[in-house]
């Protein structure tokens, strides 16, 4: 096991990472959305016949902004997981191939 594997390893870690960093401006473009909704809540006027559709439209867009996000930042933590599990695997097979070579020496 050579140090290209470790870089893919840092890549993928890195990848997954920037992933979850994506789902996190998701969410800030989703509080930043609640904000405006309020702005428009706040001037729309009362008993105006679209103020349901307007709350069924911002429910939807929130939850498919949610939708997203939490689906982002799952890939990004799959990535990240999956990275440091083959980063255990490449140690774990470079410790026994170590120890291979050191009772090989000790044997001669």
């Amino acid at each position: 096991m050579g140090d290209d594997l470790r870089v893919d390893f840092d890549v993928l870690k890195g990848m997954g990472e920037q992933f979850r960093r994506i789902g996190f401006g998701y969410s800030g473009v989703l509080e930043m959305g609640g904000h405006i909704w309020e702005a428009f809540d706040a001037i729309r006027m009362p008993g105006f016949q679209l103020a349901s559709a307007a709350d069924e439209a911002k429910a939807s867009a929130q939850a498919a902004v949610r939708a997203q996000a939490d689906r982002i930042m799952a890939f990004g933590d799959v990535c990240v997981n999956d990275a440091e599990d083959y980063l255990r695997v490449e140690q774990a097979a470079a410790a026994s191939l170590q120890q291979i070579q050191d009772q090989l020496e000790q044997g001669r």
